[in-house]
């Protein structure tokens, strides 16, 4: 699991509710770790936008890389990297997005 003070952006897209259910891996399936984090080149800044880091996120069973990239602050929320959470006996992705 990633933790969350890890990276202030990680992933794509996403927000509040974005989840995937790991479902169909049966009972003690534990999901894997995340790959390390990958080193980026950040840009110029772009004025009024906030740079979100490159992280991965859990998609078709397996983590894929998104990069990091400019975008535009939504409000006082802030961005959140993708996560494990255990909801009874399985687990749940939590996708990256605005919190």
């Amino acid at each position: 699991m990633l933790a969350f003070a890890l990276a202030t952006g990680l992933g794509l897209g996403g927000g509040i509710g974005n989840v995937a259910d790991a479902q169909g891996y049966g009972p003690g399936w534990v999901p894997p770790p995340a790959p390390p984090l990958r080193a980026e080149v950040m840009p110029p800044p772009r004025p009024g936008w906030v740079w979100r880091n490159g992280g991965w996120d859990w998609r078709g069973g397996g983590y894929v890389w998104i990069p990091g990239q400019y975008v535009r602050p939504v409000g006082p929320r802030h961005w959140g990297p993708g996560h494990w959470v255990r909801r009874g006996p399985s687990w749940t992705w939590v996708r990256p997005g605005w919190y």
